[in-house]
Parts: C-alpha cells; sequence; structure tokens
C-alpha cells in the first residue's frame, strides 16, 4: 500500500464505477472513514469486503452532519453536482466534485461563491488534467505555444449521460488548460444521435491569435482511442496517444516521453494537498466555471453550423 501523504478523513458519495476507483485512492491517501450510496445493497457489501474499517451509510445526511469529516468526494450523477456540492460547502466541508461541477452557469457561480464564503476548498475532478503526459505537453506549450490542437475520442460506452456535458468536458478543459485561455469562440460543427439523442460530436474552439482546437468524440466506435494532436507555432508535431507522448520526426513518430504514473492518484492527491496549500489552483472552483461556460455554449442550439 502506497504511505498515506494525509491524515484528511474523507467521506465518499457514490459507489459506481468511477466512485469505486476514487475509493481505492481515497483508501490509500488518506482516511476514508465512510461512504454514502443511497441504494445501499451490494455496493454496501463492497466495501464491506474491502474497506472493512471503512462505515457505509445509505443517507446523505449521515455524511453531512458529521463533524468527525473534513472533506467529501462527490461521485454521483452529472444532475446531482451541483445540490450535493452545495450542501457539503455549507456543512463546512471541503469538496472534491467530479466533472462538470455543475450543469448551469448560474450554479457554478453560486458555489464558487459559496467556497469562498465557507472558506472552504472546492476542487473539480477533471482527470486528465492530471495526466503526466498532460503535464509535459504544458511544458512544451510554454517554450513553444500551440496554434492548433485536435482532440479526438473513440469508445463504446458511457450511455448513461449527456456526450457533451460528461466527455467533450475533458476535452474542453484539456484545452483551456493547454491554450492558457478561454475561447473566444464556440462552434457545434456536427452531432448525431445513435442510441442516444446525441453520441457523436465534432466542435471547434477558436482562441486568440489565430489558434484553434477541433474536438471530436463518437461514444459508438468499434474501436477505442484518445489521443491529442498538437502543432505548435514553430511547426513541431506533437502527438499523446495513452501513456506516451511523440514528435514526428520527418516521416514518422518517435516517442519522446512515456509514463506509468496514475493520473487518478495524483489527482486525489492534489486535492489533498491543496486542502492546506491554497496556491494548488489546477482544477479549482474558477477552473470548474470556466470548462461549464464552454460546454453551455455547446449545448446552445445557435452554435451549430461552421462559423
Amino acid at each position: 500500500m502506497a504511505r498515506r501523504i494525509s491524515l484528511t478523513r474523507v467521506a465518499l458519495i457514490g459507489l459506481g464505477r468511477w466512485g469505486r476507483k476514487l475509493a481505492r485512492v481515497l483508501d490509500e491517501h488518506s482516511d476514508l472513514v465512510v461512504c454514502c450510496n443511497t441504494r445501499g445493497g451490494e455496493a454496501h457489501d463492497w466495501v464491506r469486503e474491502h474497506y472493512p474499517n471503512t462505515s457505509v451509510t445509505v443517507d446523505i445526511k449521515d455524511v453531512l452532519r458529521d463533524e468527525s469529516v473534513d472533506a467529501i468526494v462527490i461521485a454521483t450523477p452529472i444532475a446531482t453536482h451541483a445540490d450535493l456540492a452545495r450542501r457539503a460547502l455549507a456543512a463546512g466541508k471541503h469538496v472534491f466534485v467530479e466533472k462538470p461541477m455543475a450543469m448551469s452557469v448560474s450554479e457554478c457561480s453560486d458555489l464558487v461563491r459559496a467556497s469562498r464564503e465557507a472558506d472552504r476548498r472546492l476542487f473539480v475532478g477533471h482527470v486528465f488534467l492530471f495526466h503526466p503526459v498532460l503535464q509535459e505537453l504544458h511544458r512544451h506549450s510554454l517554450e513553444d505555444p500551440f496554434r492548433y490542437i485536435r482532440a479526438s475520442w473513440s469508445k463504446f460506452g458511457t450511455f448513461e449521460e449527456d456526450l457533451i456535458w460528461n466527455l467533450v468536458s475533458h476535452d474542453v478543459a484539456l484545452n483551456l488548460h493547454l491554450f492558457g485561455e478561454d475561447p473566444t469562440h464556440v462552434s457545434v460543427l456536427a452531432r448525431a444521435p445513435a442510441r442516444t439523442e446525441m453520441d457523436f460530436i465534432a466542435a471547434r474552439l477558436d482562441f486568440s491569435g489565430n489558434r484553434s482546437c477541433h474536438i471530436q468524440v463518437d461514444r459508438c466506435a468499434g474501436a477505442s482511442h484518445k489521443q491529442l494532436t498538437v502543432v505548435t507555432r514553430s511547426g513541431k508535431v506533437l502527438l499523446w496517444k495513452g501513456d506516451t507522448l511523440f514528435r514526428l520526426d520527418n516521416s514518422s513518430f518517435e516517442p519522446i516521453f512515456k509514463t506509468d504514473e496514475d493520473s487518478l492518484s495524483l489527482e486525489v492527491t492534489t486535492f489533498l494537498r491543496s486542502i492546506e496549500d491554497p496556491s494548488i489552483v489546477l482544477s479549482d472552483a474558477d477552473f470548474g466555471l470556466r470548462v461549464v461556460q464552454v460546454l453551455s455554449e455547446m449545448t446552445d442550439p445557435l452554435s451549430d453550423g461552421v462559423h
């Protein structure tokens, strides 16, 4: 087991697929004292089997009024994020909420205000921001700014949540971080249904200085891949695929950086450190608000079409 970096007493709300991954990392790096799943049953049996020292409850109020809990991690359906984060802040808890922080700009603004008034950390779980390859790409961007990014993601599944809020949110966050600013314009170039009302989307983000990004997400694909292709101001071409960063050298891509670090562990430990260190701002509430501002533009029917 990894050495715990924090004695922070943490409660986890939500024990779905992602919540269980968070439970593993939280148990490694903090004191995971209670897990809450309103259905109980098999999810609670899973906690008892894997984390016998962690209690379980079906009542969120048990978590909110537990004065021994320092921080609450929220891994529930997207539509519940805003209300649970608001209640956790009102209860005086630090909050880690999975992306997106909320489903409207106004809700996000209210949460930013609430976290400041409560003097509590509000952290948003944009896990790809903590991938070591992304951090290496960001270092390159400071030396040789990016002028074009193409983000492509194909997979099969994750149909239970809206495509834009659940999947596109990842690539929006990556682009805001790599370009270092908000887009000047957001366009949805194409969208199409398959198993749900929308399972394919192509979008464009325009940034100052004639820079842009194309995002394409397909969750009804026959093969799975996620990659980021970057063109720098000087003309270099970089490719992030899996755990490796490649650079185009003549006629082939050559690996220049590879990692075996777990981005989820890096994300959680960053949150735990940020509780004591306010200078850590990566994926904070203000950043979460910026992501939702872009997502809200994508969901606006007026964003459709090539502009």
